[in-house]
């Protein structure tokens, strides 16, 4: 079988659950558990389906190109993953969320 760990990369970048991307493609989630385990080939026109939806090529996400030709902008991905998060959070969670983040940065001042 191949290597199929860029599917679960793609799909962690854009925060989505196995159910979430099966949804968005019409498939079964219990295959995108098979196919980021390797426990099962991608077919040709399912990879084409999340080679489409992620913006890679086929070759990328079989791993058998390393260049991303639908680079994905890690900043915007990062926030839109942060943003999706916040929103389960009460206002509460958020404060000491917030709080954190200010440590952090506080911390980093002092470097």
């Amino acid at each position: 079988m191949g290597d199929n760990t860029r599917l679960k990369k793609l799909r962690m970048q854009r925060c989505l659950s196995q159910r979430e991307l099966a949804e968005a493609i019409s498939i079964d989630r219990s295959m995108i558990s098979l196919y980021e385990n390797d426990r099962r080939e991608i077919p040709t026109s399912t990879a084409k389906l999340f080679a489409d939806f992620f913006n890679v090529s086929v070759d990328y996400l079989l791993g058998t190109d390393t260049i991303n030709s639908g680079d994905i902008n890690t900043k915007e991905t990062a926030r839109d993953c942060i943003n999706k998060q916040l929103t389960l959070l009460n206002v509460e969670e958020q404060n000491r969320l917030i709080g954190y983040i200010d440590g952090i940065l506080d911390s980093k001042k002092g470097k």
